[in-house]
């Protein structure tokens, strides 16, 4: 063999290798895109989980601090406790009567007995003569202690109308809702709040202001970032005006002139087919000349081998 062809067969020999080489790399890079795959898929939850639990603690979190903002300063009104509030919505829940009705029902109870107190005049006279309690046992306790004062009372009543009217004449249009709470007495009452703090549940007046400072820093906050995305506004108007006005205008140009557009695009669609058509055009000749250059070396070993023929 001659030396030409020897350095072909070691050409095709060495493109052997290359091949094998090229394909252990394919493998390795198919290994590691799928391994890059599942880690992102990981990672894709995790991230979710991830948001779920920060989504979750913030409506919590937001919840809460309205929540408590407004126990305080419903305690504050009514002239009682935060603990003390909360504790009595869990007996009030307890017998089927809502938070929020509750809170109206105690606001109603305080409207009606500061009117006896300082007009004599008020539909709650005629439940506390009923009820044998006089106003002025009623003065000085915080709001639930009332409540549970009345309580013993209502328990001592044997007719269901004198309860249901007591209630109305005390805590308004839906104080029939708390008939079953009341005709208990004090005592299942401080049962149900005993139960109530027992579970953690309790506020005292300094966590609560605690709540309701953050919840002012918050509106200050806001309001700050409101004042600032005004000034903000104001101060790019007049150049956001301007770019609206030739984003418009560049739009409409667009919308005039789609026979342009068209036939641009139709012209890029033509160079990309003809280069398109160019490089097959070269890979078809390259292709042919590699095929020439193979017979040629053939020849070449044939001649080497055998020698010139004798005349």
């Amino acid at each position: 063999m001659s030396t030409i062809a020897r350095g072909f067969v070691r050409f095709e020999s060495d493109n052997d290798g290359l091949d094998r080489g090229v394909r252990g790399a394919k493998r390795a890079m198919v290994g590691l895109s799928a391994g890059l795959n599942i880690a992102t898929a990981a990672f894709a939850r995790l991230a979710a989980a991830a948001g779920v639990a920060i989504g979750t603690i913030t409506l919590m979190v937001q919840r809460s601090r309205k929540i408590i903002d407004g126990n305080a300063k419903l305690a504050d009104r009514l002239g009682g406790t935060v603990a003390g509030l909360q504790r009595q919505r869990h007996a009030a829940a307890e017998a089927g009567v809502s938070a929020d009705r509750y809170n109206k029902a105690l606001e109603r109870l305080n409207i009606r007995l500061g009117a006896l107190k300082t007009t004599g005049v008020s539909p709650a006279s005629d439940a506390l003569d009923v009820l044998g309690v006089a106003l002025e046992e009623l003065q000085g306790m915080p709001i639930e202690e009332k409540v549970k004062l009345l309580a013993d009372a209502f328990e001592k009543l044997d007719s269901s109308i004198a309860k249901a009217s007591a209630a109305q004449d005390l805590f308004g249009s839906n104080g029939q809702e708390l008939v079953n709470l009341l005709q208990q007495g004090s005592e299942a009452i401080r049962e149900a709040e005993a139960e109530a703090a027992s579970l953690g549940l309790g506020l005292s007046r300094v966590d609560a202001r605690k709540v309701e400072q953050m919840n002012d820093a918050w509106n200050r906050l806001k309001t700050a970032i409101t004042a600032f995305s005004e000034e903000m506004t104001v101060a790019l108007a007049p150049t956001l005006e301007v770019i609206f006005n030739l984003l418009a205008e560049m739009i409409a140009w667009v919308n005039n002139n789609k026979a342009v557009w068209i036939a641009f695009g139709a012209a890029v669609v033509g160079i990309i087919d003809d280069i398109t058509k160019s490089i097959e055009w070269v890979m078809r000749h390259i292709a042919d000349m590699l095929r020439g250059i193979s017979i040629l070396v053939n020849a070449l070993s044939q001649f080497s081998v055998y020698g010139p023929t004798a005349v």
